[in-house]
């Protein structure tokens, strides 16, 4: 099915953008093919449950983050979540635990069952977590991203993200999603109030 529109705003990732809208310009298609994105894996794991571990959700961070942003990821567990109440709020006492672990790999995971033995290995593990449970984890849930689209190295040289900015509102199009900003909130909420004042401030 077309759609045809008088405007366009578009908040998906950028490389997205050729394959949704049918007259993407030569411009457009530069943006998208200059854009990587890295691999985010989570998990939902149920293991046998410690004597005294909490029942509300926690995050463990085993490693400084820092460490992990300033370094190419390789898929470690940066960090693992508590997750009784996040899998079910019910007030009811769990006899399992039920935990989420994410990694981070420097390209889309294409070897999820080394990315899951990866993730049991690292919660049962006392030597990398505080929160080391027994047991084999059961694998409940697991999913997979391509995260964090931003452009290469070599279209920040040739100032893609400001052409990218300065072309906005062309033909009636605007790109407001996090790929042509930062992968956060706060970044893409100030990027987008900066389009607003820059476009249409009185």
């Amino acid at each position: 099915e077309t759609i045809e529109a008088d405007f366009l705003i578009f908040a998906a990732p950028m490389t997205e953008f050729p394959r949704i809208v049918a007259d993407a310009t030569s411009f457009e298609r530069e943006v998208a093919s200059s854009l990587t994105s890295v691999g985010l894996c989570v998990h939902l794991l149920r293991t046998k449950k410690k004597d005294k571990i909490e029942e509300s959700s926690l995050t463990f961070y085993p490693e400084s983050l820092q460490s992990k942003y300033t370094t190419k990821p390789s898929g470690e567990v940066y960090a693992e979540r508590n997750s009784i109440r996040a899998y079910n709020g019910a007030k009811d006492s769990f006899k399992d635990r039920f935990v989420v672990t994410y990694q981070y790999f420097p390209d889309p995971v294409k070897d999820m069952e080394g990315a899951t033995k990866a993730a049991c290995d690292f919660i049962t593990n006392p030597k990398v977590t505080v929160n080391a449970t027994p047991g084999e984890p059961v694998l409940i849930y697991r999913k997979n991203w391509n995260y964090f689209p931003h452009f290469n190295q070599k279209a920040i040289q040739n100032f893609m993200p400001w052409k990218v900015f300065d072309s906005q509102g062309a033909n009636r199009t605007w790109y407001i999603g996090s790929s042509v900003s930062f992968e956060s909130v706060e970044d893409v909420t100030r990027y987008n109030n900066q389009l607003l004042y820059h476009n249409f401030a009185q």
